[in-house]
């Protein structure tokens, strides 16, 4: 049906952020939002594009038709993203369209830390390659529902959830890049669940000396699309409210492998030492909770109409 072909354009059509390292004074810090839903085209709309800023900011967009709606929100930290995004919606009797929603949040973070030797170190560790290895957090949930009554032919629906995170540590002599990316999707007649690496916390290693400058670079996206026809119903979220953060550095060792300690990490600009974890203790997921809202209300909505 219309409303899967609809998803498979969509899906190869989505824009991943790219990095690229490189010295900077301050942290970076990127967002972006959208919320559609309505008929397609969209009859409703509440979209925030790139956002730049040297500092922490968060975005959210909502949007809601008579059927549908969708939000999404962007939280962008020292060292830490947060994002999410949820759709829900109903079609009923009397409907000649389809019902749509979708929405996506996109974030960017971006800094540099210079790695000191440690005090009374003198020229022990000068010129000398060694081992950094830093942590970095991944975690979220997805869920896709639907439903249909079979009253008609036409009844139908799909279900999307999208999710894409990097993280990247680089120096002078050399980087490491991790990424998770899953895409969920249900529809009447399929089901499908793919995608890359795992979720939970990942080592990042590279080869460091003491003086360079090390950037920290974390991406993440979400979306969720869904669609009904006839006596259908959906909803999608994609809740990664803990999207990607900075762990903190696991250890750092000479060439004969000992460990070394007392070192520091500290932003260029002195505000943040990346030796120390950017995490603090996990909350509910915020869009996790919105999203049973919305299913809620379009379980209602559609019993009403039944």
């Amino acid at each position: 049906m219309h409303i899967q072909n609809h998803f498979i354009a969509k899906a190869a059509s989505v824009a991943l952020i790219f990095f690229v390292a490189g010295q900077s004074n301050a942290a970076t810090y990127k967002a972006q939002s959208s919320s559609l839903a309505g008929p397609i085209p969209y009859s409703e709309r509440d979209e925030i594009t790139w956002v730049d800023s040297s500092s922490p900011f968060a975005i959210t967009t909502s949007s809601a038709s008579a059927l549908s709606r969708g939000a999404s929100t962007a939280d962008i930290g020292q060292g830490i993203l947060r994002l999410g995004s949820a759709t829900s919606g109903f079609s009923n009797e009397g409907l000649t369209w389809a019902i749509h929603a979708t929405s996506s949040a996109d974030g960017y973070f971006g800094d540099n830390f210079i790695l000191t030797a440690p005090t009374g170190a003198g020229g022990l560790y000068d010129n000398v390659t060694l081992t950094l290895t830093a942590k970095i957090w991944v975690w979220g949930d997805q869920s896709t529902f639907g439903s249909i009554d079979k009253r008609a032919p036409a009844d139908g629906y799909s279900a999307t959830s999208e999710f894409y995170s990097h993280g990247q540590l680089a120096g002078p002599q050399g980087s490491q890049t991790y990424t998770v990316a899953n895409i969920k999707y249900v529809s009447e007649s399929s089901s499908s669940n793919s995608g890359q690496g795992v979720l939970g916390w990942q080592l990042l290693t590279i080869p460091v000396s003491f003086g360079e400058s090390v950037a920290v670079n974390l991406t993440g996206h979400t979306s969720v699309f869904g669609g009904s026809a006839g006596y259908g119903s959906f909803s999608a979220s994609s809740d990664f409210s803990h999207t990607m953060g900075w762990g903190g550095i696991e250890s750092l060792t000479d060439q004969d492998g000992n460990a070394i300690t007392g070192f520091s990490a500290m932003s260029v600009d002195g505000s943040f030492n990346y030796v120390n974890s950017a995490l603090a203790v996990p909350e509910p997921g915020l869009m996790l909770m919105f999203a049973t809202g919305l299913l809620t209300i379009g379980v209602v909505g559609r019993r009403r109409k039944s």
